[in-house]
């Protein structure tokens, strides 16, 4: 079964392709901000080296936030396009969702923090566990990197889990910081979240939580820039 993910939420491109459990391509295009000029023709190249084509994937997945207005909106647009043409089931997850994730088996609120890469933006929120997928506080904060500290200071015994920023940004010292390396991590980690979702949707005939079929993107409630 082949999982097809992309995300184009930050500056670079990045898409996999998954057979099963395991991925067989991973692409960072190091181009940044030519997400409309180059996903397509990406796209069908990982499938062509692959000797596959869009009827082979049963599952796709796109990041549906937070990050660039535009780059966000191209993948949606994306997702939405080979929803209508191809028999794939197409799911939405968010950065947040699938850092979280990757720590489904924590059973406190997990905090998450992204940096967009936009404007030393950052975002930060919450989750808990739902169907053992995590489901995310829609009370999103934004604010500058330079506030970071400010605002993890506000948190105690918790985990936290971050993207794309420096371990010295973090001067609490009561919280359990775990990071994700990398773009190639998170969309590793997208993929695995959309393969347990199918699973569960093929067990359940329903999803664990109905955000995962709006091809939305994450809106910001709160700034505190």
């Amino acid at each position: 079964m082949f999982t097809l993910v992309f995300d184009t939420t930050f500056k670079k491109l990045s898409l996999a392709l998954f057979y099963n459990n395991s991925p067989v391509a991973i692409k960072i295009i190091d181009k940044e901000f030519q997400h409309s000029e180059l996903i397509i023709s990406e796209i069908e190249n990982i499938l062509i080296e692959k000797n596959i084509w869009y009827q082979d994937l049963k599952i796709i997945a796109v990041n549906k936030g937070p990050g660039s207005f535009t780059g966000t909106r191209v993948g949606l647009a994306v997702a939405k396009m080979l929803k209508l043409s191809i028999n794939a089931n197409v799911f939405a997850i968010s950065s947040f969702e699938a850092l979280a994730y990757n720590f489904k088996d924590y059973s406190k609120k997990i905090f998450i923090v992204v940096n967009s890469g936009l404007n030393d933006e950052v975002f930060l929120t919450s989750a808990i566990l739902e169907n053992n997928f995590p489901k995310i506080n829609n009370d999103i904060l934004m604010f500058k990197l330079e506030k970071l500290a400010d605002e993890i200071n506000k948190i105690d015994q918790s985990l936290i889990c971050y993207l794309n920023i420096n371990e010295s940004e973090f001067e609490n010292k009561n919280n359990h910081f775990i990071k994700t390396k990398n773009n190639s991590d998170l969309i590793c980690l997208i993929a695995l979240m959309a393969i347990d979702i199918n699973n569960y949707y093929q067990k359940n005939n329903t999803l664990p939580l109905k955000s995962l079929s709006d091809l939305s993107p994450i809106y910001i409630t709160k700034s505190h820039l």
